[in-house]
C-alpha cells in the first residue's frame, strides 16, 4: 500500500506529543495508555482509505524503532487506540439506530460510522497480526 505524506505527518506528529507527555525512558506499561490518546487523534476526522494509510505508518514506525520498550508501548498504545475507536463507532452506530427508530435518519452520518468502523477494525487485526512480537499486554 501507497502510503501518503500526511499519513507519515500524522504519526510524527503523534510521536513527539508522546515524547512531550511521557518519559520514554520509563517501562512502557506506565505509559503506554496515556500515549494512545495522541495516537487517537492521528486517526481523527480520516476517511477508511486515510484511516488504513494511517494504520501502515504506524506499522512501519513501529518495526523500525530500535528501542524496543518504545515499540512496545506505541504499539499497546495503538492496539488500545484501535480497540476504543471501534468501540465509539459501535456506541454511535447503535445511537443512530435509536434515533432511527425515533422517526429521525441520518444516512451518511450511519454510512460513514459504518465504513470507519470496519476500518478501524481491519486495523486492529492488522496490528494484532504484524506487530505481535510487540503486544504483551493484549
Amino acid at each position: 500500500m501507497l502510503i501518503s505524506q500526511e499519513s507519515y505527518d500524522r504519526v510524527i506528529t503523534a510521536t513527539d506529543s508522546i515524547g512531550y507527555a511521557v518519559a520514554l525512558d520509563d517501562n512502557y506499561e506506565q505509559w503506554y495508555d496515556v500515549a494512545s490518546a495522541c495516537v487517537t487523534d492521528s486517526f481523527e476526522d480520516l476517511e477508511d482509505n486515510q484511516i488504513h494509510m494511517t494504520c501502515e505508518a504506524w506499522i512501519e514506525t513501529i518495526q523500525g524503532e530500535s528501542d524496543g520498550n518504545i515499540a512496545a508501548g506505541y504499539a499497546n498504545a495503538l492496539l488500545l487506540a484501535l480497540t476504543e475507536l471501534v468501540e465509539h463507532k459501535e456506541n454511535f452506530l447503535l445511537e443512530c439506530n435509536l434515533d432511527i427508530e425515533d422517526g429521525e435518519e441520518d444516512e451518511y452520518d450511519d454510512h460513514e460510522a459504518v465504513m470507519n468502523k470496519r476500518a478501524f477494525e481491519g486495523c486492529r487485526e492488522k496490528v494484532r497480526e504484524e506487530l505481535h512480537n510487540y503486544l504483551y499486554l493484549f
